[in-house]
């Protein structure tokens, strides 16, 4: 790939995390304040707590995987771990941002 190809699938991926990152917090957050304040009968949207609860744990497992699969190396796939601002990829060294 050429180091253009190889900046701009960077800027894709990374603002797929975005995509992915921004409103699973926004659910999280939201999910600890229902729950910390809920009883245990109240439901939320006609749903039991517990049907909430799955369904944060199934977006938090699935947010996982998918930036698990995500936020590799464009050039030579290597998972970029939790540095979320690469200037290089720390396997091969390839340019993965312009400035």
């Amino acid at each position: 790939m050429q180091e253009y190809e190889i900046i701009q699938n960077f800027l894709e991926r990374k603002r797929k995390q975005y995509y992915i990152v921004t409103p699973l917090m926004l659910v999280i957050v939201f999910g600890f304040q229902f729950f910390n304040n809920s009883d245990e009968g109240i439901t939320f949207l006609g749903a039991p707590n517990d049907a909430w609860t799955m369904l944060f744990v199934f977006m938090f497992l699935g947010s996982v995987v998918f930036t698990f699969k995500n936020w590799r190396c464009p050039a030579c796939e290597f998972y970029l771990r939790k540095n979320f601002n690469p200037k290089h990829c720390p396997r091969c060294g390839v340019k993965l941002q312009s400035s």
